[in-house]
């Protein structure tokens, strides 16, 4: 429970820091846009208003139109590179919170399997523990596919794949307090057995 509680708290921080960054960011192509058309439309006003002489006005409205042409494809690669980081920022975000419970999940199983094949000796337990881990993985691997094959949304399926991750590791962590209780016995027919399978 604790560690599942700290991957949560590790998700919801992530996830506050994601948002500050694209919001930060969009609000800089925001402000970058709009100084840029205030700029250049500013500039023609003046120019134009400067401008007593035909000749004179032909060669502003000539500048403006080509500053215009620079600066509308500026902002559009402005738009495509935010959009670009956004994407990259959240993979790798996702890609470090899997590694993290990953990490979580093999630590604790290693952890478990060290304690009862060296100080117990209870090489049923471990059987039992790697069964138990596997299905719940296996369970909880299909049941994220099928919910993310009927989500149309990208950020709902990493929260269905985040959920799924924080269960596994909620029951692994479940599974070792258990074995730890349950170490140095023979409980291969007693009521502890049948409370551990039926956990």
């Amino acid at each position: 429970e604790v560690v599942g509680a700290i991957v949560v708290v590790v998700e919801v921080v992530v996830i506050v820091v994601v948002v500050v960054i694209v919001v930060t960011l969009v609000a800089v192509v925001v402000v970058a846009g709009t100084v840029a058309v205030v700029v250049v439309a500013g500039t023609v006003a003046v120019l134009v208003v400067l401008a007593k002489h035909t000749v004179v006005e032909r060669v502003v409205v000539a500048v403006v139109e080509e500053a215009v042409s620079v600066v509308v494809p500026l902002v559009t690669v402005v738009h495509v590179v935010v959009v670009v980081v956004v994407v990259v920022v959240v993979v790798v975000v996702v890609v470090v919170v899997v590694v993290v419970v990953v990490v979580v999940v093999v630590v604790v199983v290693v952890a478990v399997v060290v304690i009862h094949v060296y100080y117990y000796n209870n090489v049923v337990v471990v059987v039992i523990m790697v069964v138990v881990v596997v299905v719940v993985v296996v369970s909880n691997s299909s049941s994220s596919s099928s919910s993310n094959s009927r989500s149309s949304s990208n950020s709902h399926s990493s929260s269905i794949s985040s959920s799924g991750a924080v269960t596994v590791v909620q029951k692994v962590v479940k599974i070792a307090l258990i074995l730890a209780k349950l170490g140095g016995k023979d409980f291969r027919n007693t009521t502890e057995m049948r409370f551990f399978v039926s956990s």
